[in-house]
């Protein structure tokens, strides 16, 4: 009985569930075939259609047409009706003419599930539908005539009238569906038809833009991804202002603002700076939800995505910040317009964020208190009516900081641990700065806020004191560098604040998604978000500049997805916009990546225009134009100057091409035995680095390494079994001319060993070259000693020596005192050159490689000249070398107006005596000395130019890109006592700012001009240095971004003088060729030369010509005197002074002839004392001691001869 039951239960319970079931698939049935779950896209044209007894009545697309046909479309369509994908309605005509109705599918999760259920056949994945769905999309008509077509008139009317496919339902010429070979699928076709699906048009066919300076009439125009997203920058237009959504207090605050009405802002801003500050207030105080672009509207009934293909009732939207991207361009004031920002928004408090809930007092509360909670629990900025309420109110109001509590969560031992942290209101901007401009956001805050308006604090370093809670809350702004910032010291007292805003200076950086910065900004907690930038990405690094009358736009190179996907970090990790966040809260989002990296890439429209508008969203900027009807800057005016070599330049540079040609031809240009051999790159290519190095000068070949070089090039061309061009016989015998003339001569050997610049002395009493000198020239001074030369070291030692001794009357006690002074200077400088660390200089950094030892055994080669010296004339040898090759030579000797006096080097003319000055007391001769020149003609132009602008009051800045030239240059001006001061990566960051903010102060007319020496590294962000009205170049940088980005520190808005630049170019040198290369590439339209010199063609070329500089056609000297061109004919006087009965100290004085400026300068003057004692530049942070001033050469140079020598 109890079986029998239970087979009866089970029964029922059978057809219950066959019940269900047969319920639900009915339900489906009706579901899908119900046209309002679908949307009707378009309609389709056939012909051969089967006859149908309704004729003139819209019918359902009957499973019995499966098998009839095997036209493409008809099984695409056919795919998606049997899975509930689409709907299709249709009608036949006379002649089995028929129209089709194309419907698809509204897409939601509920009909996402009905779909699973329904369908008897496997799911399509997600390429299959794209690919159906789209093919449909390319050959439908969207004209909605073509939808309401009721009769055959109207039929064969529209025919006439539009241009229509009609297809054949029995087609079967084609295999398989979605592959119809008669449409061309591309993006760029697909993309059409989607555009006449938005616009409902009917059928046309795609009919590209072709390339007109193509060969081939058929190559369609290609628009590489770089320019496209180069475009869409340029595209970002001006702010413009929505006045309709706003309140009546929001638009007297934008009023106050571009009426420059700012509240404790004491400077005048541009008006186009006003109106970026009103954006940014804008941006603030709304947020929007915009479509994305994926989603595009149809029939104004529905959304298309064009991604997936799928229809949708609603959009997906991004949310714009509170914040953005300030990225005017450099120079145009960004952080002026920021505090004006922040004081028009001064007493505005952060709101509790959605979701949250402020932490309440239990019990009673008075009045009073319930006022006050609510006040603050709404943010209502009552701060701005302090003064009129009443002391009880007030002190309620401060001591009522609303908080609220989120969950944090922490890995401990392998355990997921949550808590909970209290997070305060505040009314507190919080700006993060890089370490070097911390001083300048300091300045720029005193400069235009008024005093005691806004409540700064100062966190400048990891080890400064972390301000507590209830300043953080009292302030209104914290200011952190973001040194200070990254650090774990100060994180915990940041994090307990919800910030009113945060702002990242040079915010660029906020795009890595793997710094520790980048991680805390996007762990705390701010309403709004700013980053401070004119490079937000390298595509939107530009430049405009205003060079004389000609304007130029510098360009930086850039990949489009690097960019693309710095941008996407920016959106997720640090704005937060949904939905980009990334799933591990930094780096980039997938989603991002997905719907527009990957598309924009594939150059589909519809990615450019979300990339377009995202940066509409979030993008302050003015165009260039609109920025020049408010303000003009002063005229920018750069001009190369080309400067003759001296002597020991033309020398050191015809050396390193003797070390190329040499190698060269013993090579024989093949194998990896050749420098130009591709295996060689890195080699060759610090080579070519020092040999820009030695524009400048060069003491990195021993004598070791000339005279293995001489040994090579002697063999090489007495070689029998060898035979070479009579190209490379002339190479090699200009090589061993060069070499010989090197060996040959004592200054060049003296400097070489000892690593030092030569400086030229004359007029000195004779125990002073005794005792000092590294080396003599044949030549004799006004008082019939010969000339000596110095040493740095040497001649800073002789200066304090003349200052502790210049009352000393007797030639045998200062003979003797000077004795005395010599012995331990000597002890120390061997010292300090046979010891590395301690002789490496100051100045050096990680990138320029620490001198090497002074070698104590090459000393005893300086003075052993070679046997064959004297016999060689290097002068007539180079004469005799033109005559042998007279004929392969063009004579440029032409106007040269110097000459140098034939004598063998390294021998003295002992018959030769100039007229000697009337015998003087010790004491004035000691005044007599002078400083004749150096063996650098760049040094002794740069040390008249910054002597004229000393004693003229004027700043000035020069930019070095090696550090020995930066060397050198600091050693000259303090034997000279000119003001300088250094900005280079060997400083810590804050004493770099100490050094801008003296800079800056300096008072021209107490000191006269003064310098800053800035490492062109350094130069390219941020930094402001309008007190410099002189720039110059050491050398031409081959960049021309980072160039104009140097000069963009003096030549930008604040600036009310002209601004003169100077590239100091070595004639007739690789330098002379980067320029003109440069140069061309500039008018030619080029964006960008290759990164590296020696990757460039044309430069590769020059160099393989090994054209040697002719040794004796200009040179009078050895050494090149301090002078320079000059547009001040004016004779100058550097210092003042006074004959003090005889024994005063001379100054510097100067005469100009022909626009040339020559300086007679005394060893001993009012500005080198004053400069020894540190009177004037006591805060240079630079230290000088007797160390060597040059590397031995380098590892690729010696690379390079210890090939030739292995040959």
């Amino acid at each position: 009985m109890k079986t029998a039951m239970a087979g009866s239960q089970e029964g029922l319970g059978i057809d219950s569930q066959q019940s269900r079931s047969l319920e639900l698939k009915n339900e489906l049935h009706t579901f899908f075939h119900d046209l309002k779950n679908f949307r009707p896209c378009g309609t389709l044209f056939m012909y051969g259609f089967p006859d149908h007894p309704c004729k003139n009545q819209w019918l359902d697309f009957e499973y019995a047409l499966i098998g009839k046909s095997f036209n493409g479309i008809i099984k695409d369509l056919i795919s998606l009706i049997v899975r509930g994908l689409a709907a299709v309605r249709y009608r036949v005509f006379h002649d089995g003419v028929a129209i089709l109705r194309v419907y698809l599918l509204v897409h939601c999760s509920d009909n996402e599930y009905k779909l699973k259920q329904y369908s008897r056949f496997p799911n399509l994945d997600e390429k299959e539908y794209r690919l159906k769905v789209q093919s449909l999309i390319n050959v439908m008509d969207f004209n909605k005539r073509s939808w309401y077509i009721g009769n055959c008139e109207q039929l064969l009317n529209y025919l006439i009238d539009h241009h229509v496919i009609i297809f054949d339902f029995k087609f079967a010429g084609l295999k398989g569906s979605t592959k119809w070979s008669i449409f061309n699928r591309t993006l760029e076709v697909d993309e059409f038809h989607i555009d006449r699906m938005i616009h409902g048009e009917c059928y046309r066919d795609y009919i590209p833009e072709f390339d007109a300076s193509s060969s081939s009439s058929s190559s369609p125009i290609k628009e590489n991804k770089e320019e496209r997203l180069l475009q869409i920058y340029n595209k970002i237009s001006s702010p413009e202002f929505q006045l309709d959504r706003m309140s009546s207090f929001e638009k007297e605050i934008m009023n106050e603002v571009l009426n420059d009405e700012i509240p404790g802002f004491q400077s005048t801003l541009y008006a186009y700076q006003r109106r970026s500050v009103a954006k940014m207030y804008e941006k603030e105080i709304f947020s929007e939800k915009l479509i994305q672009k994926i989603y595009v509207k149809v029939n104004n009934d529905y959304y298309l995505n064009v991604e997936n293909k799928r229809i949708y009732e609603k959009p997906e939207y991004f949310e714009t910040p509170k914040g953005g991207i300030l990225a005017e361009n450099m120079g145009l004031g960004k952080t002026c317009i920021t505090l004006a920002l922040i004081c028009i928004t001064k007493f505005q408090i952060s709101e509790l964020p959605e979701g949250f809930k402020p932490n309440k007092i239990s019990g009673m509360k008075s009045l009073l208190n319930n006022c006050v909670e609510l006040i603050t629990e709404r943010a209502i900025p009552w701060r701005q009516y302090e003064d009129i309420l009443p002391t009880s109110v007030t002190q309620s109001l401060l001591s009522n900081h609303v908080k609220f509590k989120i969950t944090e969560a922490k890995m401990e031992n392998y355990r997921l641990i949550q808590f909970e942290k209290e997070r305060y209101l505040t009314s507190s901007t919080m700006i993060v700065v890089p370490d070097n401009l911390f001083n300048q956001w300091i300045s720029e805050i005193k400069k235009h806020i008024k005093t005691n308006y806004l409540k700064v604090i100062e966190i400048r370093a990891v080890n400064s004191e972390s301000p507590t809670l209830t300043k953080i809350l009292d302030s209104d702004v914290v200011l952190v560098s973001i040194g200070a910032f990254k650090h774990k010291t100060h994180q915990g007292i940041l994090k307990s604040v919800y910030w009113k805003r945060l702002v990242v200076d040079e915010g660029h950086s906020m795009s890595s998604n793997t710094s520790n910065s980048v991680q805390f900004a996007s762990d705390l907690m701010a309403e709004r978000r700013w980053i401070i930038t004119g490079t937000p990405t390298d595509g939107l690094t530009g430049l405009h500049m205003e060079e004389d009358n000609n304007e130029y736009t510098i360009k930086k190179k850039f990949i489009a997805r690097n960019d693309l996907k710095k941008l996407g970090v920016l959106w997720g990790s640090f704005f937060k916009m949904k939905p980009w966040i990334p799933n591990d809260s930094i780096g980039e989002s997938k989603l991002w990546s997905s719907r527009v990296i990957n598309p924009f890439l594939k150059n589909s429209k519809y990615a450019s225009y979300e990339v377009e508008q995202h940066l509409r969203a979030l993008l302050v900027r003015h165009s260039i134009k609109d920025v020049e009807l408010d303000v003009k800057l002063p005229k920018l005016h750069h001009i190369p100057v080309y400067i003759k070599p001296s002597f020991f330049d033309t020398l050191s540079i015809n050396l390193f091409i003797a070390v190329l040609a040499i190698n060269t031809v013993t090579s024989e240009r093949t194998d990896k035995d050749y420098m130009f051999h591709p295996s060689n790159k890195i080699h060759l290519q610090r080579l070519i680095s020092n040999l820009q190095k030695a524009a400048f000068y060069w003491t990195g070949f021993s004598i070791q390494d000339i005279e293995g070089l001489l040994n090579i090039a002697q063999y090489a061309a007495g070689n029998k079994d060898k035979v070479y061009s009579e190209e490379d016989y002339k190479l090699l015998h200009n090589s061993i001319y060069i070499a010989k003339a090197a060996l040959s001569n004592s200054r060049w050997r003296s400097a070489c060993t000892l690593h030092e610049m030569s400086y030229f002395v004359g007029n000195l009493p004779k125990m002073f070259r005794q005792e000092y000198s590294i080396s003599n020239y044949e030549k004799f001074d006004d008082y019939g000693n010969q000339i000596g030369v110095y040493g740095y070291p040497q001649l800073i030692s002789i200066q304090k020596f003349f200052y502790r001794s210049r009352l000393i009357e007797s030639e045998d006690i200062l003979d003797e005192s000077l004795m005395k002074e010599s012995k331990p200077f000597w002890k120390n400088y061997w010292r300090a050159g046979t010891n590395k660390n301690s002789r490496s200089k100051v100045v050096l950094n990680s990138d320029f490689e620490k001198q090497e030892k002074i070698d104590l055994t090459a000393l005893k080669y300086v003075e052993k000249l070679p046997k064959w010296a004297d016999g060689f004339d290097p002068m007539q040898e180079e004469e005799n070398n033109q005559k042998r090759h007279s004929s392969n030579e063009v004579d440029d000797n032409e106007g040269s107006t110097r000459k140098m006096k034939k004598k063998k080097a390294g021998q003295s003319n002992s018959n030769f005596r100039p007229s000697l000055k009337q015998a003087k007391s010790v004491q004035q001769m000691l005044r007599d000395g002078l400083l004749l020149g150096t063996a650098s003609s760049k040094l002794s132009y740069l040390g008249s130019r910054l002597m004229e602008n000393q004693t003229k009051k004027i700043k000035s800045i020069v930019f070095y890109e090696f550090e020995n030239s930066a060397y050198y240059l600091t050693e000259l001006l303090d034997i000279l006592g000119v003001n300088y001061l250094m900005y280079s990566s060997y400083l810590n960051p804050r004493e770099r700012s100490m050094n801008l903010i003296t800079f800056d102060s300096f008072d021209v007319s107490l000191h006269g001009g003064t310098v800053l020496i800035m490492d062109l590294k350094l130069a390219s962000h941020g930094l402001t240095i309008l007190e410099a009205t002189n720039v110059f170049f050491i050398n031409p940088v081959w960049n021309k971004t980072i160039e104009a980005q140097a000069i963009k520190r003096s030549h930008r808005i604040g600036q009310t003088k002209e601004v003169f630049v100077e590239t100091l170019i070595l004639e007739k040198t690789i330098e002379e060729e980067m320029y003109k290369k440069r140069h061309s590439h500039s008018n030619d339209g080029d964006e960008q030369l290759e990164k590296n010199l020696i990757d460039n063609t044309g430069m590769q070329e020059y160099i393989l010509r090994f054209e040697f500089l002719k040794m004796f056609d200009d040179f009078i000297d050895e050494y090149e005197p301090l002078r320079s061109k000059t547009t001040c004919n004016e004779d100058l006087k550097l210092g003042e002074y006074d004959d003090d009965g005889g024994i005063g100290i001379k100054s510097c004085t100067s005469k100009v002839v022909d626009n040339i400026r020559t300086w007679k300068v005394p060893l001993f003057s009012n500005e080198n004392l004053n400069h020894i004692s540190g009177v004037i530049n006591n805060n240079k942070n630079h230290k000088k001691t007797n160390e060597m001033s040059e590397k031995k050469a380098s590892v690729s140079t010696q690379q390079v001869l210890s090939k030739l020598k292995q040959r």
